[in-house]
């Protein structure tokens, strides 16, 4: 099972995004592993740490090269909506 350690979160606010750093752990047997700490920005104006954020980072993960790292496919509460750009006038 694989568990995330938040080490560093900001909210980039002209962008409206947050930037997260996490350690990837791995759990084996009594030993916890860890696998990779990774920064990555998600384009939603989190400022905090919540069950919505992990999520959101369980998921760019899987879909960014950590294939092992599983999220619900049914979004926890709190989740942002995807963010649309301005129509350009």
């Amino acid at each position: 099972m694989y568990s995330l350690m938040f080490t560093g979160i900001s909210t980039l606010y002209p962008t409206n995004s947050c930037r997260v750093e996490v350690t990837i752990r791995k759990q084996e047997g009594v030993l916890e592993k860890v696998i990779d700490t990774v920064s990555f920005t998600i384009p939603k104006p989190y400022d905090g740490i919540t069950e919505a954020l992990d999520w959101e980072c369980r998921k760019f993960l899987n879909q960014n090269g950590y294939p092992d790292i599983t999220y619900s496919t049914e979004p926890p509460e709190g989740v942002l909506p995807e963010q649309t750009s301005p129509e350009p006038i």
